[in-house]
C-alpha cells in the first residue's frame, strides 16, 4: 500500500525532541532496560512497543472508568501519537521527502491519520509502505530511512526509550496536541 500527501508549506521543521525511559523510571516494569546492549534492535523496539501499548490501554481504560485523564486528555478519548524511528542521518521529518516510511499492516488503517500528522509536523511528500516484512526489520536492514514503530498515547510516546543508533520522532495524530511553533 502506498499513500502520498503533498506538503503545502516549505518552512523547515525542527525535529521533535526525544525522551528516554530509564531503568529507574517507575513506568519501566519489564526486565532489563529496552536499550540494553544484549538485545537486538528488533527486540528493543518490540519490548518498548509492548510497554507503550500497555500504557496506552491503561490510560484509555482509566479514562473510560472516570479516572483523571492522563496528560490532560479529554474524558472521551486519549489522542494517539505515532512513534517513528529513523536512521541517524535523518535530522527532521522534512528530510524524509519522497522517501518510503515502513508501516506494519496492523497500523495501515491509520495511515491517513499518520500522513496528516507528518504534514502537520511540516513534513514532506512521503510514501507509507506496508509489506510482509516487519517495518522495524526493513529499517534495520537499510531498506527504508524510517519506520512507524507504534501508535500510542501521549505519555507512552514520551516514555518510549531511545534506541541506540536511531532517532525517534513523535507525531501527534490530533492537532490539539501539536505545540505552537514560534
Amino acid at each position: 500500500m502506498k499513500t502520498e500527501v503533498e506538503l503545502k508549506s516549505s518552512a523547515p521543521a525542527a525535529g521533535p525532541g526525544t525522551t528516554g525511559l530509564s531503568v529507574a523510571d517507575p513506568r519501566s516494569n519489564v526486565g532489563p532496560a529496552p536499550n540494553s546492549n544484549s538485545r537486538t534492535i528488533q527486540e528493543q523496539v518490540a519490548a518498548a512497543t509492548a510497554v507503550a501499548e500497555r500504557m496506552t490501554v491503561t490510560a484509555a481504560t482509566a479514562t473510560r472508568d472516570g479516572a483523571v485523564p492522563i496528560a490532560g486528555a479529554s474524558p472521551n478519548t486519549e489522542p494517539l501519537v505515532a512513534v517513528v524511528i529513523v536512521r541517524p542521518e535523518i535530522p527532521s521529518v522534512l528530510a524524509l521527502t519522497e522517501q518510503n516510511v515502513a508501516i506494519d499492516d496492523r497500523y495501515s488503517a491509520s495511515s491517513g491519520d499518520i500522513m496528516i500528522a507528518i504534514v502537520a509536523a511540516e513534513g514532506p511528500v512521503v510514501q507509507l509502505s506496508a509489506g510482509h516484512t516487519a517495518a522495524i526489520d526493513r529499517l534495520v536492514k537499510g531498506e527504508v530511512p524510517a519506520a512507524v514503530a507504534a501508535l500510542v498515547s501521549v505519555d507512552a510516546a514520551e516514555a518510549f526509550p531511545e534506541i541506540k543508533g536511531f532517532k525517534i520522532f513523535h507525531l501527534p495524530l490530533s492537532s490539539r496536541w501539536l505545540k505552537p511553533r514560534p
